[in-house]
């Protein structure tokens, strides 16, 4: 009985205990502090704009959204659980905050570690008012930039002038007449070359200027029959039907002899020149006929034969039924065409669609633009309006596949037109043509539109942006204010300089750097009446 008595009050002692400990844990959880909630809001002033975060309490971390900068935080507002505390203070932070600050917050002997996130809201990308397309070629890479001595034999008149044509502008040959008509018969007949007058010998110390210039470089000697009307041929080489194709050949063989022998050696003939005004009456037919005749005397007399260049007339033809190239063609006999070359005017811009036809039936052949003009007397009224009919007319050439020019009347300074020649001149020899989409559109030919064109060599960018209107127009014109270049691809290696003519800059133009947003977007205000050229290097991405 007494051993009974004794489990019974061990198994009371034993709910005792547990009821004991279960009240005790009890009370204990009773007094354990509830750590949620402990921040109840945090908010950030940025730029006077109020910005509230999202608490997450599992993860303890506070989120903004929509600030743009971490830089322009000048106040915070939080409020905390009662009785709890924040180490360090926010407020000292405000000098220094970074996008993930981390503050811990204590309560009754415990701390929680809460970190405020800021995600930045990423700059919007810039839209491109006009996108350049570095990696996008079209047309041919120009290889050659000549100076016309036809206009004035002596053009090259000291060393001097020869290092600005030769070197700083980086000319690579001239072109020289073939002389010949009524006012200066130097050939006065078969196998004889009369230079008494001196024609030749002022030519010639040109050349040789030129020559020296260019050193160990390359130098071309294009040679083109001077132009003197219904007068350009001897009467020897000639007869009521134009040129006598075994004649003219003896009279060219004469020229080119004669060059030799002074050490000028003819690198490319052109027999012809604007047939549309002289009494040559040089046709397909005859054309092949004298250079055939020119390739035997060639051999007897040891001069080497020159690449043939031509028709060289006085504007393109078009798809009719005389077109000279045409009727070439017909012959069979391109061996004797070696180079197209073309007489394309600013007032021929409207007979386009007759260059770009001619230049379907050119095959490999080069193209060269033998005497693109720019009037100074056209554009007397108002040069910086011509300039755009002058400058779009050389694009024009550029766009159907360009390898090279010369200008008539070259000038690179001393006025607005030759400050202007220059700039459109020099950065395209050995670039290449690149796509470049500006708002107007690429195709856009139309005056008074906003005429772009972009140019490559190497990594070097060269873009051209033409705002013109007429004097009368200013009032009702457009200025690009800001107006932003984007690069498709590519990065821009350093900064962007620029060249811009108004009616209020020098004839030199005004310099400066472009605003450059990032390294693939830059901007510049186009005034109206404005011609802009950039510059820049370009580097992979």
């Amino acid at each position: 009985m007494e051993k009974c008595s004794h489990k019974l009050r061990n198994l009371l002692l034993f709910i005792c205990l547990v009821a004991f400990s279960t009240l005790t844990f009890s009370c204990a959880d009773d007094k354990k502090e509830d750590l949620t909630g402990l921040i109840t809001y945090f908010k950030i002033k940025v730029n006077n704009e109020v910005f509230e975060g999202t608490i997450d309490e599992g993860t303890r971390r506070i989120s903004f959204q929509g600030i743009k900068s971490i830089s322009g935080i000048t106040d915070v507002e939080y409020q905390l659980k009662t009785g709890a505390s924040i180490y360090p203070s926010p407020e000292t932070r405000l000098d220094n905050w970074q996008t993930e600050e981390r503050f811990i917050v204590a309560i009754a002997g415990t701390e929680q570690v809460y970190t405020v996130a800021i995600n930045i809201l990423p700059e919007p990308e810039p839209e491109p008012d006009a996108i350049i397309h570095p990696e996008q070629y079209y047309g041919r890479v120009i290889k050659d930039f000549f100076f016309d001595l036809k206009l004035n034999l002596g053009g090259v008149g000291s060393d001097k002038v020869a290092n600005e044509y030769f070197v700083l502008d980086g000319m690579n040959g001239v072109r020289i007449p073939v002389l010949g008509s009524s006012d200066r018969p130097t050939h006065p007949s078969a196998g004889v070359v009369d230079d008494s007058e001196g024609y030749y010998a002022k030519l010639i110390n040109s050349i040789n200027r030129a020559k020296k210039a260019r050193g160990n470089n390359e130098f071309i000697i294009f040679a083109s029959k001077k132009l003197n009307g219904k007068e350009s041929f001897p009467d020897w080489v000639k007869d009521s039907n134009g040129v006598i194709p075994e004649q003219y050949a003896i009279m060219l063989a004469d020229f080119i002899s004669y060059m030799k022998e002074k050490g000028i050696i003819i690198d490319v003939l052109g027999i012809d020149n604007e047939e549309n005004f002289n009494e040559g009456n040089i046709t397909p037919k005859k054309h092949i006929q004298v250079i055939d005749k020119l390739r035997v005397l060639a051999t007897e007399k040891g001069f080497k034969m020159p690449l043939i260049i031509g028709p060289e007339r006085y504007q393109p033809m078009g798809d009719v039924t005389n077109c000279w190239m045409k009727l070439f063609l017909a012959e069979n006999r391109g061996d004797c065409l070696d180079i197209y070359g073309m007489h394309y005017y600013p007032k021929h811009r409207e007979i386009f669609d007759k260059l770009e036809f001619e230049l379907s039936l050119i095959g490999d052949r080069p193209f060269w633009a033998t005497e693109p003009h720019w009037d100074a007397k056209e554009g007397e009224s108002d040069m910086l309006d011509y300039a755009e009919t002058a400058i779009c007319t050389l694009w024009d050439q550029t766009d159907l596949g360009m390898d090279g020019f010369m200008w008539w009347s070259y000038k690179r300074a001393g006025d607005l037109r030759g400050n202007l020649m220059r700039a459109v001149s020099v950065p395209i020899k050995d670039a290449r043509p690149i796509i470049i989409d500006d708002h107007d559109g690429r195709d856009t030919r139309e005056k008074y539109k906003l005429q772009t064109r972009a140019f490559r060599k190497g990594n070097i960018i060269s873009v051209y942006v033409i705002n013109m209107c007429s004097q009368d127009n200013i009032a009702t014109a457009t200025v690009y204010q800001d107006y932003v270049f984007g690069l498709k691809t590519g990065m821009i290696d350093g900064e962007v300089e620029y060249m811009q003519w108004t009616d209020n800059t020098p004839v030199e133009g005004e310099r400066g750097n472009a605003q450059k947003i990032d390294d693939s977007n830059f901007s510049l205000t186009l005034p109206v009446r404005s011609i802009t050229y950039f510059q820049f290097t370009i580097k992979d991405n």
